[in-house]
């Protein structure tokens, strides 16, 4: 299996959200250029 990788890039700007309802926390990143990107981080925090 062959993976191509892309040279780095260096966000601008990076901003946090948690989401209630889905309980996940949203971190998106903006580039230079305007594109974002975005990742999303889950652990249960309502574990019993």
């Amino acid at each position: 299996m062959m993976f191509l990788r892309a040279p780095p890039r260096t966000l601008d700007r990076i901003t946090t959200e948690y989401i209630a309802t889905e309980d996940r926390l949203r971190l998106t990143g903006q580039y230079a250029d305007g594109s974002k990107v975005v990742i999303w981080l889950i652990l249960r925090l309502n574990q019993p």
